[in-house]
């Protein structure tokens, strides 16, 4: 508004306030001295609406000018990037090693200098050498390949899924991508995923050189897979998952990039790609779907950042859209070794509205209580272990988790057999590649 119409307003309240004064005296015979007051309430009663709603209309303003700074940023930095690139690179490997994760520290405020670890090197060089020798074996053999994953992924080769090519380095692909569930139990929600070739790199080094075209270009893509009701087998929330592809489409696993990126600082930057990935999506849903939330895993060394993490709590905080609509997840390991002051942000997101859930739980004997009062929302627990629990004590689990505001989820579903198991004990989600791997949002659904 300009500062011509306010002065107008207010003049026009001034104009009011002595009507106020004046007409009731004369014709209503008001004593004098209650128009004036009446007169001096109402001016200052229209001078106090009319801040609210200027103070309104530059808080709406502010919120749009913002929006639209963040995605002329986000604009300004693919630029960047791009230009960076054409001008070119010093030849020496190490040196751009440094060079790239000194850039994206600047542009994602996420990475620290590269650390060399020598002894670690050695011993993911015998870990894939041993793997190398492990996969032979089992070609010859006929028998299917499996990986486990950091989270969950397992990669599944019968005769159905065949090694599509060997390259001169050592690189293997594969057709299909399985997490966590056996190949006569496939249930793709994505053909693309499916069709995908997966690749397993072999060399550090270039598996490094991949990670970091990959963050480049912006090759972090966002994959969902469906948590479900029970007994309805409804979708209720989605889990997400990072894929990184390299400059040919091929899919990198996390099992195989996560240590290398946490060694090298990287997974800062994953994170926060998954992250804007994510916020995309929920921008473009709008109110649609509005009851299903979305998991996303928070990691020790994003919590840990110091860079990062105040600035990631302060936007989430600032976006009341986003509330209802994220739920945090953290394993027990990293939630049991976290500082005072971090719990202290997830506390405040937690007030906000923002809920979490606790993963990798693998040890019952927790304060429940705790957990309820730090806005814990979900409790997960692989179901083969959980299963193998008497009924009584799933009961009895269900009901503290119960008393303390949060649901269970069963994850690593494989058949049918366990999902009637995990009616019977009468647990409210499920979650597993019987239901769907994880896909991309645009295969999943026309709302996506």
């Amino acid at each position: 508004m300009a500062p011509v119409t306010h002065i107008v307003l207010i003049l026009s309240y001034l104009v009011f306030a002595i009507a106020t004064a004046v007409l009731p005296v004369s014709l209503a015979e008001v004593d004098q001295d209650h128009a004036n007051l009446a007169a001096v309430v109402v001016f200052f009663l229209a001078l106090h609406i009319h801040q609210l709603l200027a103070a309104s209309a530059r808080r709406t303003l502010n919120a749009e000018r913002i929006e639209k700074l963040e995605d002329k940023t986000v604009f300004l930095r693919t630029d960047l990037e791009k230009t960076k690139r054409a001008v070119g690179s010093q030849p020496d490997s190490k040196v751009n090693k440094d060079t790239l994760v000194s850039e994206l520290k600047v542009l994602q405020t996420l990475i620290g200098q590269v650390v060399q670890k020598e002894n670690e090197l050695q011993r993911k060089s015998q870990q894939i050498a041993e793997e190398e020798r492990e996969l032979a074996e089992r070609k010859a053999s006929n028998e299917a390949i499996n990986f486990d994953n950091e989270d969950a992924a397992v990669l599944e080769l019968n005769e159905d899924q065949e090694l599509e090519q060997d390259n001169p380095d050592g690189d293997i692909y594969i057709s299909n991508e399985r997490d966590g569930a056996s190949a006569s139990n496939q249930n793709s929600l994505s053909a693309d995923s499916n069709q995908s070739l997966i690749r397993v790199v072999q060399d550090e080094e270039q598996l490094f050189s991949v990670i970091q075209s990959s963050l480049s270009e912006n090759r972090v893509d966002l994959y969902l897979q469906p948590i479900m009701a029970m007994p309805s087998r409804n979708v209720a929330h989605y889990e997400c998952f990072s894929r990184v592809r390299d400059e040919n489409g091929n899919i990198i696993l996390p099992r195989q990039y996560i240590k290398l990126a946490e060694q090298e600082g990287l997974i800062g930057t994953i994170d926060n790609l998954l992250l804007f990935r994510l916020i995309q999506l929920v921008r473009r849903l709008g109110p649609r779907r509005a009851g299903v939330s979305f998991v996303c895993n928070l990691s020790k060394y994003s919590m840990d950042d110091q860079d990062f993490f105040p600035q990631f709590v302060d936007f989430m905080m600032s976006h009341e859209e986003f509330t209802g609509r994220f739920v945090f997840e953290i394993s027990q390991r990293d939630y049991m070794a976290l500082s005072s002051t971090v719990k202290e942000r997830l506390q405040s997101l937690g007030r906000r509205g923002f809920g979490f859930s606790l993963d990798q739980v693998d040890d019952l004997k927790m304060d429940y209580d705790d957990l309820g009062r730090n806005y814990f929302k979900f409790i997960k627990i692989d179901a083969v272990p959980l299963l193998r629990d008497q009924e009584e004590d799933i009961a009895s689990l269900k009901s503290e988790l119960r008393r303390n505001g949060m649901e269970l989820i069963a994850s690593r579903i494989e058949n049918e057999e366990m999902v009637s198991r995990i009616i019977d004990a009468g647990l409210e989600y499920a979650q597993g590649y019987h239901f769907g791997e994880p896909a991309l949002p645009a295969t999943l659904d026309r709302d996506f």
